[in-house]
């Protein structure tokens, strides 16, 4: 019973530490401006109360869906594929944040702009 216990840790360790191939037809610019919109959406669901959040997160998801030419069902596919493989994963997600936080600071810097006129 223990050599069982212990092949399947060994299994499951073993596993886990290997990237999987990604099976995306997308580049990583377009991989990272869903995963920007994703975010983006999260945080707009922070500003609603716990019951809408269900009904506005759908029409976010389809409006993300429309704007990147994809399902919401390949927005799903895409996020799928990219967490298994946690390296890529985490590249991506460098990408979106540092892109994110450029936004802000441009955002930042036009409403200082724009205050001082």
């Amino acid at each position: 019973m223990s050599r069982f216990i212990l092949f399947t840790i060994i299994l499951i360790l073993s596993s886990c530490n290997q990237d999987k191939t990604m099976d995306i037809d997308m580049s990583d610019e377009d991989v990272v401006a869903i995963l920007q919109d994703v975010h983006l959406a999260n945080s707009i669901l922070l500003k609603y109360r716990i019951y809408e959040r269900d009904s506005v997160s759908q029409i976010l998801r389809l409006q993300i869906a429309e704007i990147h030419n994809i399902s919401v069902e390949g927005i799903d596919y895409v996020m799928e594929q990219i967490q298994l493989s946690p390296a890529k994963y985490l590249a991506l997600e460098k990408k979106t944040v540092e892109n994110l936080k450029s936004m802000k600071d441009s955002l930042k810097l036009s409403l200082v702009v724009k205050a001082e006129r």
